[in-house]
């Protein structure tokens, strides 16, 4: 095979991407060093691509510019890690601004750190086995909630991307992450997997232009249907027995980081951002909020959070097919969904994902109507 130019540029967003994951999920500081260095080149030498911005980007870029730049000196006088956390959000937003202007080497980078991640994972698994919570302990300082987490960003930023490039359903890689939350044992993960595998079989069916894939799926949804029933016990007692669903819905401790948390706030920390001191998320989870909409109002306050979400707001005026709009939108809630129990954003490197998912809808790359089918990933 003959590497082009394209080729070699989809290596390389690639290799940034496994390279970002790889930090993130690991935590080892000289591989979260590694990656910053490398993100810093990847934007300082492309800087001049800010001058290919819309009016839309250029806004929201300034805000969030402003507003760290205004909240610093405050979160650095209650945190010394403010000034990382400052430059990493930056950093992770001009990260998905240079990628993003080829959309095309971004979705293969995005399909194919997804396929790794993935590839690892069942790697894994084929040592340690099913039984006894297996990721639990796979990664040290990162439980199977965080895993499995992570992998939740993956897949919603690569579905969106490639519905937004192709109107292409990603229903086999959906469908090995939910098996990967399945056996995570989590709840939130578990239920934000199963929408990605659902939304995606919608779309599917409804840009399907004809009857032999619809017939597909309502045979395979009759098959999984008809299991289900003579299986019912033996599922009721996996789900109980393996996963947090059973156990309800409701989340214990989380209720009670956030419920200790707001009653932190009056009217100044609502602004600047309260401390953890004298909460359960200093006594009983070592500093660890578990819900990223709570870590980034400890850090930059209730001005940083506006700021962020001035980024989905602005999309509601891009003109993009409503299909389009609604796929990515969907993603885009199910991510944060899982933010909201797990300190993956907000800020971390891993906001290029959230930052990528508005610079790929808001740039000049209209969507290609491919016929739609179920590609291999």
């Amino acid at each position: 095979m003959i590497f082009t130019t394209a080729h070699a540029k989809h290596l390389a967003y690639t290799a940034f991407l496994v390279l970002l994951v790889a930090a993130f999920a690991l935590r080892m500081e000289w591989l979260v060093g590694l990656y910053i260095g490398v993100a810093l080149c990847v934007v300082l030498r492309n800087a001049h691509m800010l001058r290919m911005a819309n009016n839309v980007e250029r806004g929201v870029m300034l805000l969030l510019l402003c507003t760290l730049t205004l909240m610093l000196p405050l979160s650095t006088m209650r945190s010394w890690t403010a000034p990382m956390h400052y430059g990493v959000s930056l950093l992770s937003m001009g990260a998905a601004f240079v990628l993003s202007r080829d959309i095309d080497a971004l979705l293969a980078a995005c399909k194919y750190s997804l396929l790794t991640a993935l590839a690892a994972l069942f790697a894994a698994l084929l040592v340690t086995g099913l039984s006894d919570f297996p990721l639990e302990n796979l990664i040290p300082d990162s439980s199977s909630n965080g895993i499995t987490s992570y992998l939740i960003v993956l897949q919603a930023t690569y579905s969106a991307l490639k519905f937004l490039r192709h109107r292409q359903a990603s229903l086999i890689t959906a469908s090995l992450t939910l098996f990967i939350c399945i056996i995570g044992y989590g709840r939130g993960s578990i239920l934000a997997s199963a929408a990605i595998v659902a939304i995606n079989l919608l779309s599917y069916g409804s840009w399907q232009p004809n009857l032999r894939g619809l017939r597909s799926i309502a045979l395979g949804l009759g098959a999984v249907f008809l299991v289900s029933i003579y299986f019912a016990d033996n599922i009721v007692d996996f789900i109980e027995a393996n996963t947090k669903i059973g156990s309800g819905l409701i989340d214990e401790p989380r209720q009670r980081i956030l419920t200790d948390y707001m009653n932190k706030i009056d009217w100044a920390s609502a602004l600047t951002g309260a401390d953890y001191e004298g909460t359960s998320i200093e006594s009983d989870f070592n500093g660890n909020p578990h819900n990223s909409f709570v870590r980034a109002h400890h850090i930059f306050g209730a001005l940083y959070l506006l700021s962020l979400a001035a980024f989905p707001l602005a999309l509601l005026r891009r003109r993009l097919p409503l299909p389009v709009k609604a796929f990515a939108g969907s993603m885009l809630l199910i991510m944060l969904f899982r933010s909201a129990t797990e300190p993956v954003l907000f800020p971390t490197i891993f906001d290029f994902y959230f930052f990528a998912f508005f610079f790929a809808l808001s740039g000049k790359f209209l969507p290609h109507p491919l016929r739609n089918r179920i590609a291999s990933s």
